[in-house]
């Protein structure tokens, strides 16, 4: 027997007595990883698009705080105009 740990589950494969038994695990494993497949890239761009605006952020705050791009004419430091975009 050989077993499996993935995604918190525990895949026991049993000796199999027939060529439909492997096609029928081989499609119930093929159908676990594609939904899991599914609902996590839904998952996945949520929190990556919310990285990328607390970045995008952090990097608007530190180009204001900029002492190098302080403008002696205007007397002010660069204002970034937009955050998202």
């Amino acid at each position: 027997m050989l077993s499996i740990y993935s995604r918190n589950t525990l895949w026991v494969w049993p000796t199999f007595r027939a060529v439909t038994d492997i096609i029928l695990v081989l499609f119930s494993l093929h159908h676990h990883n594609s939904t899991s497949l599914i609902i996590f890239q839904n998952i996945i761009p949520i929190s990556l698009y919310i990285s990328i605006e607390f970045v995008k952020t952090f990097q608007a705050y530190f180009i204001w705080q900029d002492s190098d791009m302080y403008d002696v004419d205007l007397d002010q430091f660069c204002t970034p105009k937009t955050v998202s975009g």
